[in-house]
């Protein structure tokens, strides 16, 4: 399985991570989802937080102003972002989908605001 080894996965709203498929990603090591949607319907939350697995998705303000052109673009670049943000330990702001979100803002790299609790 392609997840074996890895600390976090990318997934598309057209995978389906069921509590199965998290208990299995949980068992492989995976620790991070990052979802390249805004919605998180095809993740079973309850599951990931059960396993102690954090799941970031994009904020949909983000995509409000862009094209069709423009969306697919946005969606990698935050999804970078919270890849980046949970290395460095930081709140990932309105793209966290933790149930303890530390902070509602977007992230801001130049200024990153501690995390408040476990990333």
């Amino acid at each position: 399985m392609f997840a074996a080894g890895k600390v976090a996965v990318v997934v598309t709203k057209e995978d389906d991570l069921t509590e199965q498929v998290i208990r299995k990603l949980f068992e492989l090591g995976v620790k991070y989802i990052a979802t390249r949607s805004v919605s998180t319907d095809h993740i079973d939350i309850d599951a990931a937080a059960e396993m102690k697995i954090k799941i970031a998705a994009v904020p949909a303000h983000l995509l409000k102003t862009k094209t069709m052109n423009e969306i697919s673009a946005t969606l990698a670049e935050q999804t970078i972002i919270n890849l980046d943000a949970w290395q460095g330990k930081s709140c990932l702001g309105n793209a966290c989908v933790c149930s303890r979100s530390c902070d509602r803002s977007p992230v801001d790299f130049l200024n990153p605001v501690p995390a408040k609790h476990e990333h």
